[in-house]
């Protein structure tokens, strides 16, 4: 379990990178990837998939721990499509066309609610020890879970 926390984290980490180039290849400078919100989960993914493999290290069923990489994984998956997408389909201006952009579309039209939904509720509701803190905050985590899935 440990080898696969690492190797999610450098997938994480190295999409979350790519993403970054790509963006400016596709012609988005600093100010538009921090204004699109694209920066902020970059950040996220560099940060939430290490700590998360680092707290797997410790203990191999920490829920919290497999949520931050899940929540690192989705959101470099979300940022590198939505970098890759446009360069693969031909929108940019330099006209390539690459394989996979109507995969990577798809995934950048719906991976950031995952995303967004782990990080803002089941993150906070689970921390620090990955359970919930008592009995009645279970309508939230059912709320999360709905969220997820729809």
């Amino acid at each position: 379990m440990t080898r696969l926390a690492w190797a999610l984290c450098v997938l994480t980490v190295a999409m979350a990178v790519v993403s970054v180039p790509l963006a400016a290849f596709n012609g988005e400078n600093l100010i538009e990837l921090v204004a699109n919100h694209h920066a902020i989960g970059i950040l996220d993914a560099l940060v939430l998939a290490p700590i998360g493999a680092l707290i797997v290290v410790g203990d191999r069923r920490h829920l919290l721990a497999w949520l931050l990489l899940v929540d690192g994984l989705v959101l470099a998956v979300f940022n590198f499509t939505q970098q890759y997408a446009p360069l693969a389909l031909g929108l940019t201006p330099q006209g390539l066309s690459l394989p996979g952009g109507e995969l990577a579309s798809w995934l950048s039209s719906w991976t950031n609610v995952p995303g967004i939904v782990i990080g803002v509720v089941f993150l906070v509701l689970l921390f620090p020890d990955g359970r919930l803190p008592s009995r009645r905050w279970w309508p939230l985590g059912l709320a999360g879970v709905v969220a997820l899935v729809v």
